[in-house]
């Protein structure tokens, strides 16, 4: 059933995402700003700042999984804009175009899900909305292939990467030493969540301590945002 806010939704995306790619094409600074605040916010894919940032659609409240809906997010304006911001820049450079590393384990692991989950199950609308999540993660990858292709950008990376921790490093310790909770999440709807999050982006804060190539300063963020990535997972 179409809700009010889901006709708000279309009708904001079909002037934002215009709009952001043409301002992406137009001042370089703009396409690295949407390229850190999507990086940003997958520390927070449901809400920024406390505020909710996604709308389900077919949604199951009830249903316990990844996610209970066709859910759709800002975090998925970003990527469509940086994707096609990205492509066009390339074209406009006389860059040529190349299959990205890994893509097709994806997509085939897309395929098998989409046979699997909804094809041979049922009800098949729960299998749809792990597939859609899959999808989104997808178009995520694609994009940050898309953008990330100097040192330059390599480094906007790691600098939206490290506020993202420290940020949730801060919410964390406002959660145990000012509210007294047990058993923080952070930002995420689960502290199980919150654990895979943090222990995603060590490995990532390693390779950049240990690089040859990424600035002092960034290596120094570095070390810090990896002790804050541990301290999240020991509280």
């Amino acid at each position: 059933m179409i809700e009010t806010k889901h006709i708000i939704f279309f009708l904001g995306s079909a002037v934002c995402v215009p709009a952001g790619v043409m301002l992406s094409l137009n001042f370089a600074w703009f396409l690295d700003f949407v390229f850190m605040l999507m990086v940003f916010g997958t520390a927070q894919p449901e809400t920024l700042f406390g505020l909710s940032t996604d709308i389900n659609f077919l949604s199951l409240e009830w249903y316990r999984g990844s996610t209970r809906g066709v859910e759709i997010s800002y975090l998925d304006l970003l990527a469509i804009v940086l994707l096609i911001s990205s492509l066009l820049v390339r074209g406009r450079e006389g860059r040529r175009m190349y299959w990205p590393p890994l893509l097709g384990f994806l997509l085939a692991f897309f395929a098998w899900a989409l046979v699997n989950l909804v094809v041979f199950s049922d009800p098949k609308i729960f299998g749809i909305f792990e597939v859609t999540k899959i999808a989104r993660g997808i178009l995520l990858f694609v994009s940050v292939i898309a953008y990330v292709r100097t040192p330059r950008q390599l480094h906007c990376f790691l600098y939206a990467l490290i506020a993202a921790v420290g940020y949730e490093a801060y919410i964390c310790l406002l959660h145990r030493y000012v509210y007294g909770l047990v058993r923080i999440r952070g930002t995420f709807p689960h502290p199980n969540s919150l654990s895979m999050y943090s222990l995603q982006t060590v490995p990532i804060f390693i390779a950049a301590i240990f690089s040859n190539g990424i600035s002092t300063p960034v290596r120094a963020a570095s070390i810090m945002a990896y002790t804050a990535a541990a301290g999240c997972v020991l509280l």
